[in-house]
């Protein structure tokens, strides 16, 4: 259902479609983002400050202190690597004076829960506390306008400062026009990073292993001030995963390729240094050097 208004004599008024729904209170109508916030509801602040991660060698690797404040930061990997894990150890780190808001829409409160005690990290608690609020969206039940509006009423309610978005699928596959999400998620961000909220957002990747990581959706990349990229390797027989920072706007970053383990009691970890002394690693058919070469005692012809 769509809404559109033609003409409103003497006054302005949002152009474009504007979804609806009947509920038992009535008609209740979402106005089109792009319309509703082509301007920011507050003025743009420049701010210096930082938000941890969660995992320190991740902290480290953004060029210290973890993701700068009110940025939005994308996290690309394929299914199963670890991405809401990430968002977990984010969410997991807030606090009265920066509450959290995990919104999903792939995993239910309760498995959340129940997946965060499993790793160690403290969901339940920051929940109980009033410090995270978790809301999830069944897939298929709203449209993108609906999930924007709720998104920004829980954020405006409780001064949410850090906001882990799992992830944009959601509101991809809520759209009834494809081509939009570009234009639609540019400006929902642009009012996050006005409220001084900072945003870590999933985006599934198609290949599990392969030379590269492609975006599903065109332009996205650019919204974003940050991105980091998860992805799978075969080595020595065993599949390993490895993160690296692609982009840090405005500062400076380590763009190696690290190794990180995903452990119960401990969440993620990144083990100290790169992943050295591999080929091919891009290609998801990593070989040791050191396996391939020759002992230190041979000799020529032997």
């Amino acid at each position: 259902r769509g809404l559109f208004v033609n003409k409103l004599r003497g006054s302005d008024y949002l152009a474009g479609r504007h979804p609806f729904g009947i509920t038992p209170d009535g008609l209740v109508v979402h106005p089109r983002v792009e319309a509703a916030f082509r301007q920011s509801s507050q003025p743009d602040e420049a701010r210096s400050g930082r938000l941890s991660t969660g995992v320190a060698g991740l902290d480290a690797m953004l060029g210290g202190g973890g993701l700068p404040e009110a940025t939005v930061t994308g996290v690309l990997g394929p299914s199963g690597i670890g991405k809401t894990v990430l968002g977990l150890h984010f969410a997991c780190g807030s606090g009265a004076a920066e509450p959290g808001l995990f919104f999903g829409f792939y995993e239910t409160p309760s498995r959340l829960r129940q997946q965060a005690a499993s790793l160690g990290l403290g969901l339940e608690g920051a929940v109980g506390r009033g410090e995270v609020e978790i809301l999830w969206q069944p897939l298929g039940e709203n449209a993108e306008d609906a999930l924007a509006h709720r998104l920004l009423d829980a954020v405006g309610r409780r001064g949410v400062r850090r906001l882990f978005l799992d992830g944009l699928g959601g509101f991809i596959e809520a759209s009834v026009e494809p081509g939009r999400i570009a234009r639609f998620f540019s400006v929902l961000v642009n009012e996050l990073r006005s409220r001084g909220v900072t945003t870590l957002y999933t985006m599934e990747t198609r290949d599990l292993v392969g030379p590269g990581i492609e975006v599903p959706v065109t332009g996205i990349s650019s919204i974003v001030e940050n991105l980091v990229a998860l992805r799978y390797v075969e080595h020595r027989a065993r599949s390993r995963r490895l993160l690296s920072v692609v982009k840090v706007r405005g500062s400076g970053f380590d763009p190696a390729l690290r190794e990180f383990v995903i452990a119960d009691g401990r969440g993620i970890s990144l083990p100290a240094g790169a992943f050295e002394g591999a080929e091919d690693l891009l290609s998801g058919s990593a070989r040791d050097r050191r396996a391939e070469a020759p002992p230190a005692s041979g000799r020529e012809g032997q």
